[in-house]
């Protein structure tokens, strides 16, 4: 039987929330912009592995495919201080919390 993931504490999302950079906010509001100027293609191990930027964070996704493009899977590498730091896997309420710190940062909040 799988495991639950440890769930982070609604307070614990504020905090961080706060303490994001607001090009980190915004990625996490609205999600990455994959910029495809950034776009590099590399060959390895029969596998193809398309590599692309977020224009607004830095953060870097790479996209595993077989030769017919099918997805393998995806990997990413984040910039400093984008991931979470082990607070637990950011559910709902959390994820409504990081919405609420980037809307109080327009002033809509």
């Amino acid at each position: 039987m799988a495991t639950r993931p440890h769930m982070a504490k609604l307070d614990d999302v504020t905090k961080f929330a706060e303490g994001l950079s607001d090009d980190f906010l915004m990625c996490r509001t609205w999600a990455h912009a994959w910029d495809p100027r950034t776009s590099a293609v590399q060959r390895a191990n029969g596998r193809i592995h398309w590599t692309v930027e977020c224009s607004t964070c830095g953060t870097i996704r790479t996209r595993v495919m077989t030769p017919s493009g099918g997805i393998v899977g995806n990997r990413y590498s984040y910039p400093e201080g984008y991931q979470s730091g082990g607070i637990g896997r950011i559910g709902q309420r959390g994820l409504a919390a990081i919405r609420m710190e980037s809307l109080k940062r327009i002033g809509g909040a």
